[in-house]
């Protein structure tokens, strides 16, 4: 099973869908902190925790998916939460903990991190 990829200067995970049950919760978010180059903040734990679960939902309901957790988006400096790959399907997902609705910046941030991913990545990976 491959779930670490670099070192941390891409993304901090890459996992199969099925790969997903393998692992329990403390080794996915270890190996998540282990790519981080200051302290764990809570905020940060909290976050992942909840991500992982979500993670572990997803899974289920999409089990050829591959998914990368905090991806280094290019040209931006900043990092996706997850991007789901399945059937063809890129999802970019950004969570944010504690919101109760969509709000305008929140979306405008994920469409320029998939419009990012679109120009830069995918041609990219043409070369």
């Amino acid at each position: 099973m491959k779930s670490v990829l670099t070192d941390g200067s891409t993304l901090y995970l890459s996992l199969r869908a099925h790969d997903v049950a393998t692992l329990s919760d403390a080794e996915l978010f270890g190996r998540l902190a282990s790519h981080l180059p200051f302290a764990l903040e809570p905020a940060q734990r909290a976050a992942w925790n909840y991500q992982i679960q979500h993670l572990r939902e997803l899974a289920r309901e999409l089990p050829d998916a591959h998914a990368f957790m905090e991806f280094l988006i290019p040209r931006m400096g900043r990092r996706a939460d997850l991007i789901l790959l399945t059937n063809g399907i890129v999802f970019m997902i950004e969570y944010k903990l504690g919101a109760s609705q969509f709000d305008r910046s929140s979306l405008n941030q994920v469409y320029g991190y998939g419009d990012t991913v679109a120009t830069f990545v995918a041609p990219s990976s043409l070369r």
